[in-house]
């Protein structure tokens, strides 16, 4: 983009903004009653009186014009903040839901493990109560059998 369209496309912008007409409506025709009192009548108490008259309206629209820029600025870049707080807030949510369910199954697979060492500890003692059973029986086969022989 060459350096006149970008003038021109500031000034779009600018006389776009209604707060500058308004500005300007109200500072030139001070602008041209001052030069008129000073110029031609030359008289100091009317420069005064057509002074305290325009001042609090030069006041307001300078105010406006260049005080709502930065408010708008502020604004804009506040509503960017809170959109992007939304954005991750959403996203931490979705996230929290995730680890939520994940935690659920691996409770669910904790508990299972927890069946399964409960049936394994009871299926090894009944086990080792057979193994000593079964070495009782051999005992007593020996005994009774082996010994009573000899």
């Amino acid at each position: 983009m060459s350096e006149k369209e970008e003038k021109e496309r500031i000034l779009l912008r600018i006389l776009e903004d209604r707060s500058l007409i308004v500005a300007l409506v109200i500072i030139v025709p001070f602008i041209v009653l001052t030069f008129l009192i000073i110029l031609f009548l030359r008289d100091i108490e009317t420069f005064k009186d057509v002074s305290a008259i325009y001042a609090g309206w030069i006041g307001i629209s300078l105010g406006y014009f260049f005080g709502s820029k930065q408010v708008d600025v502020l604004i804009q870049k506040i509503g960017d903040i809170i959109r992007i707080s939304e954005d991750r807030i959403k996203e931490l949510e979705f996230e929290k839901k995730k680890y939520e369910e994940n935690n659920l199954e691996l409770q669910r697979e904790k508990n299972q493990l927890e069946i399964a060492r409960e049936r394994l500890t009871a299926d090894t003692a009944a086990a080792i109560q057979a193994i000593n059973d079964a070495k009782k029986w051999i005992e007593e086969f020996k005994k009774t059998y082996l010994e009573g022989e000899g």
